[in-house]
């Protein structure tokens, strides 16, 4: 008979942490750009109650100029086809995160400085250990006069809701499902300086975040702390695996495949989180706010449970379930710039500031790779060029010959693809022309044909 471990997936073990370390750590690298937060209010919280002042831009510049050293001397990533959308990826995320992962696991300001030098040096860890010492000194007579064990405790009933709801066996199930070898997970809860809506969920290596305050009920905290968990898992998932993956999303007969692929991540996600919500007896109308991710959660929910159930893994046919349950769901909306692009190289960005902000607006990127070098890493990223006429010369091989672009005031032209890739040629005589085609480009229903998708006089 084989032993239960084999049967049962093993919970996921929580780790409550929610002291004023681990406070001062979020709130540190949240003004530092190291972790997604909602870093607008963590701002006017440390500049109007704290009152902002030189050390502590001089705390934070230690903190940041160390991160960019780190990001700096790492080497470039292996070559991809596309953007891969887990953050193991990446040498210079691996380094800064390692860094900060081994300061959040010193649990104490002094034992910073040991826990990091071997990393970055003596003199830099020291350097960071003081930073974020003062910030903690700083942050201590706010934390002070709240409730000190307002965090900790909401911290620990989280886990414990978890636990009753039998999320941490979900959790196990979805380590399982994505080949994630991860046992245990820190969970910590941050006080929010401001309620209202806008709070965050987020992680660090296997540590999740929770920022909170007292209009959030220990329910919400669990199947947010779900959702960062799976996330934690899918990143932890082997990389020849994640490369396994990108293969056969870009095999995929769809041409809008890459697409899929940048949803993937955040679709499987979700879809954990609404199993969540189901075993909370949670009802939000409004879970998500993205035009596509709830609804490729949704529609991917039956792919999942089938999947956990039959203890299958992502990466044994999942992509191809995954793959056509969104385009039921979306039906013709992938074929449109805003879903078709959801991950590009976007090139030009920094000669026509107008063009491109007006892009971000009207095409929002999940993923995007700016800068020719950058670009060329990803050989198969969908890639989409900002010019004006005189600078046509750079693309020169993908425009049709005799030079009839140049006979429109603006154009998008799409060459015939040799590949997955699509390339987009977006061009205006002026810069308010490229801004016209932009807009134009934006408005189309179908991006998959080849030649002249605008053109205008």
């Amino acid at each position: 008979m084989l032993p239960l471990a084999f049967l049962l997936a093993l919970p996921i073990q929580l780790e409550p942490d929610s002291g004023l370390f681990a406070n001062t750590f979020y709130h540190v690298t949240c003004l530092a750009g190291q972790i997604d937060c909602s870093q607008a209010r963590f701002e006017r919280f440390w500049h109007d109650e704290l009152q902002w002042n030189k050390q502590d831009e001089e705390a934070l510049d230690a903190v940041k100029s160390a991160m960019e050293r780190l990001d700096d001397a790492a080497p470039d990533p292996e070559a991809a086809p596309v953007p891969p959308n887990f953050t193991g990826y990446y040498p210079g995320y691996r380094a800064r995160y390692s860094v900060l992962h081994s300061i959040l696991e010193s649990r104490s300001v002094p034992a910073i400085a040991k826990g990091i030098a071997d990393s970055i040096g003596a003199a830099e860890a020291k350097r960071i250990g003081a930073a974020f010492g003062h910030f903690e000194a700083r942050l201590r007579p706010w934390w002070s006069g709240r409730d000190p064990d307002l965090a900790v405790k909401y911290a620990s009933e989280v886990a414990a809701r978890m636990r009753s709801a039998g999320l941490t066996e979900l959790a196990g199930q979805l380590a399982d499902f994505l080949e994630a070898r991860v046992a245990r997970a820190g969970l910590h809860a941050v006080t929010a300086p401001y309620g209202g809506k806008g709070r965050r969920a987020t992680i660090m290596g296997r540590h999740l975040f929770i920022e909170f305050s007292a209009e959030d009920t220990t329910t919400d905290g669990a199947w947010k702390a779900l959702h960062e968990l799976s996330h934690i898992l899918y990143d932890s998932g082997p990389i020849s695996r994640h490369q396994d993956l990108v293969a056969q999303f870009l095999r995929a007969k769809q041409p809008h495949s890459i697409a899929h692929y940048v949803l993937v991540n955040e679709g499987i996600a979700t879809a954990a989180q609404l199993i969540a919500m189901e075993r909370l007896s949670v009802e939000i109308e409004d879970f998500y706010n993205d035009p596509y991710i709830p609804r490729v959660a949704q529609s991917t929910l039956p792919a999942l449970r089938e999947a956990l159930a039959a203890k299958s893994t992502l990466y044994s046919g999942f992509a191809a379930d995954f793959m056509s349950a969104a385009d039921k769901e979306l039906g013709d909306e992938v074929l449109r710039p805003q879903y078709m692009l959801l991950g590009v190289a976007l090139l030009g960005t920094e000669g026509h500031p107008d063009a491109s902000k007006e892009y971000f607006e009207l095409i929002p990127p999940r993923s995007v790779a700016t800068g020719k070098d950058s670009a060329d890493s990803f050989p198969e990223a969908n890639t989409v060029w900002l010019l004006t006429h005189d600078e046509l010369g750079s693309v020169n091989g993908w425009l049709p010959e005799g030079g009839s672009a140049l006979q429109h005031r603006g154009f998008v032209y799409s060459p015939p693809p040799l590949s997955k890739k699509r390339v987009y040629l977006i061009s205006g005589r002026s810069e308010d022309d490229l801004l016209e085609a932009v807009g134009r480009f934006a408005a189309l229903d179908d991006v998959t044909p080849s030649g002249f998708l605008v053109a205008f006089d």
